[in-house]
């Protein structure tokens, strides 16, 4: 009897080891597949950030111009094109991208424009979706549970123009005049076919001439020359960098800045010029890019159309749109002599035609843009006032 028992214990022990064996084999495998999913669940959101990256790029170039749609995929292709995933490419074609007027457009699997519908009818285009194609994402415990060596994964994002906004950020330091009751422009040029409201391809004074003086009845106060003190800024070389450059200081409609009195004409055109990639004074294509198309005498809509014949590549590497200028409107009452406080009437997006010749200058002026269009920088404020329907910033939606 008694061997009889010593056979059944070490029987037993031999199935508490078989047990334990296959349960820290159980063990093993659920911890690698849950190493299997993390790494999944990691690349996934790499790939959905690169989606993000992708989407925001391409609504940033919307602006209700064919040529925005085309600009719009090439920033998604190329933004997508530059990310790699464990180290390989992955490549984004131009008919993954795709666009609507509606967000709904893209409910339940619609799949919106190509790039040809939306560049033959592109005044209302305001989303871009990137989908990004499948991409094989290696796994390794995976394969012993005969899931296979490798997970297919792929995502898509949607970015879009926000709503009106009326938070703005990198100001120019200028501005244009305007009738305190009509909220008309004083000075358009002969010829506008509208002189009671901004009409979109006419051009505005943005800083007087040596006499101060404008077009149509443009004057403003003795010594101002409609140069603003933009963040509390003193003198033409501080005027300059900022329009060089532009800084981080934002303003709400409404906001008052001081006048910053004086011609300022060389430190005018020298910040204006760097985006015609000319430079003098201190300043450096480095910190100072030019435009991506500094051809000269062409209207907006030309610049938007992205034709070869409208565009003069910069010899330094430019960025996009730096020929757009956001300048506040102020009422012609609120310039006194001299230095003053002038409050914000409203924000308008002006394209600068040319750069600005040498010597005094006389008007300097710009094309103001009626087109729906998407900045870098601002934001809407909820308390704030109502914001300019033009003007807008890229924003991820889905």
């Amino acid at each position: 009897m008694k061997h009889l028992h010593l056979r059944k214990r070490r029987g037993e022990n031999g199935s508490i080891l078989g047990v334990a064996a296959i349960g820290m084999l159980s063990f093993l495998l659920i911890a690698g597949l849950a190493i299997d999913i993390s790494h999944m669940y990691v690349n996934g959101s790499e790939l959905q950030n690169a989606a993000d990256a992708a989407a925001l790029a391409g609504a940033s170039a919307l602006n209700s111009n064919a040529g925005g749609i085309t600009e719009a995929v090439n920033r998604a292709v190329v933004t997508m094109n530059n990310y790699k995933l464990n180290k390989v490419g992955v490549t984004l074609a131009r008919t993954d991208v795709r666009f609507a007027v509606n967000l709904t457009d893209f409910d339940g699997g619609g799949t919106g424009m190509s790039e040809a519908s939306a560049a033959a009818a592109p005044t209302n285009i305001r989303f871009v979706q990137v989908t990004i194609p499948p991409k094989a994402v290696s796994v390794y415990f995976a394969t012993v549970a005969a899931i296979g060596s490798s997970v297919n994964l792929s995502r898509k994002a949607v970015a879009g123009q926000s709503v009106a906004i009326n938070y703005y950020c990198s100001l120019a330091p200028l501005s244009v005049v305007i009738d305190d009751v009509t909220g008309g422009p004083l000075n358009p040029e002969a010829g506008c076919p509208n002189n009671t409201t901004f009409t979109a391809g006419c051009t505005y004074t943005i800083r007087m001439p040596s006499n101060g003086n404008g077009n149509n009845g443009g004057s403003v106060s003795s010594g101002n020359y409609l140069v603003l003190a933009i963040g509390g800024d003193r003198g033409g070389a501080a005027a300059r960098e900022r329009l060089a450059l532009g800084g981080l200081d934002c303003y709400n409609t409404g906001a008052c800045v001081m006048t910053e009195p004086g011609l300022n004409s060389g430190p005018i055109r020298q910040g204006i010029n760097v985006r015609f990639n000319q430079y003098n004074a201190g300043l450096n294509a480095s910190s100072h890019p030019p435009d991506t198309n500094i051809k000269a005498g062409i209207t907006y809509a030309q610049y938007t159309s992205g034709l070869s014949q409208h565009v003069t590549a910069p010899s330094n590497p430019g960025i996009p749109n730096r020929r757009i200028l956001l300048i506040p409107m102020i009422n012609k009452s609120q310039y006194d002599n001299g230095r003053d406080d002038v409050c914000f009437t409203k924000i308008g997006a002006f394209f600068i035609r040319n750069p600005v010749p040498n010597g005094n200058g006389g008007d300097i002026r710009a094309e103001y843009i009626g087109d729906r269009v998407t900045l870098g920088h601002g934001g809407f404020n909820p308390g704030g006032a109502a914001g300019n329907p033009q003007l807008t910033v890229a924003v991820i939606y889905r």
